[in-house]
């Protein structure tokens, strides 16, 4: 199995470096990065059909075969957006898709407009009220909140990144046929656990609402708990797509 890692905004692949640990010798766990990040050199990316088109073609060959999806946050509705554009263009889909601490996509009002959601941040948020929303999601170092410089560095690219996560909406659409698990932490401050509970729409084959102990970042201290669960789940999908459809329904 081949299993793609996406990134919570603001973030990189640093923070899930160790996953491959706690996955089988025998799976491949790959941790892209969004452009933009660590300073490579890359210009961030300013919408999350750009970063489909991205990872359409960093990615290759590896979305083929048996494959799944996992993401965090921001990550969660990339997976979600690359799956569909998966579909949408007759590509071969992931056998699985894990989406952590992010709500359901909804789709766009009519006319294309936008409803960002309660818990979304203004427009254009000042640095006081974007450094509140990190700190209750506790993901980013207080070094690089606290220092000027670092923060001067960091801004641009977590301040995109939110705020592309948090007014993308994607067209109406048919429910996944790909098997959909969900994800939280039973204490986030930002998502709240239940709010997950939209996934099950969104798919024909939903395995469940995990909730760990924890925060927004509940994995951070140990990722074995949510790795043996995304085990579990990918092996429940693969059981699933191994069963012939009934006669006159669609696989």
């Amino acid at each position: 199995m081949r299993l793609f890692v996406f990134h919570h905004a603001g973030g990189s692949h640093l923070m899930y470096r160790d996953w491959a640990a706690h996955f089988p010798e025998d799976w491949e766990i790959r941790t892209p990065d969004a452009p933009g990040r660590l300073m490579d050199g890359r210009v961030p990316l300013p919408s999350v059909d750009d970063l489909v088109d991205h990872f359409l073609i960093e990615l290759g060959s590896g979305l083929g075969g048996g494959f799944a999806l996992f993401g965090h946050s921001m990550g969660g509705l990339l997976a979600y957006a690359l799956t569909r554009r998966l579909l949408d263009e007759g590509r071969t889909p992931p056998v699985w898709l894990g989406v952590s601490a992010r709500v359901a996509p909804l789709p766009a009002s009519p006319g294309g407009t936008v409803d960002a959601g309660c818990d979304a941040l203004p427009d254009a948020p000042s640095d006081e009220a974007l450094r509140s929303r990190l700190v209750a999601m506790a993901g980013t170092p207080r070094s690089v909140l606290d220092d000027p410089e670092l923060w001067a560095l960091f801004e641009p690219t977590i301040r995109g990144d939110l705020r592309l996560s948090e007014t993308w909406r994607p067209p109406a659409s048919a429910p996944l046929p790909v098997p959909v698990s969900a994800f939280a932490g039973s204490h986030d401050p930002v998502v709240p656990a239940e709010s997950l509970a939209g996934w099950s729409s969104v798919t024909r084959h939903f395995l469940g609402l995990h909730r760990f102990d924890g925060d927004h970042f509940y994995f951070r201290g140990d990722p074995g708990p949510l790795a043996r669960r995304i085990q579990a789940d990918i092996h429940r999908a693969t059981a699933l797509s191994a069963v012939p459809a009934a006669p006159g329904e669609s696989a």
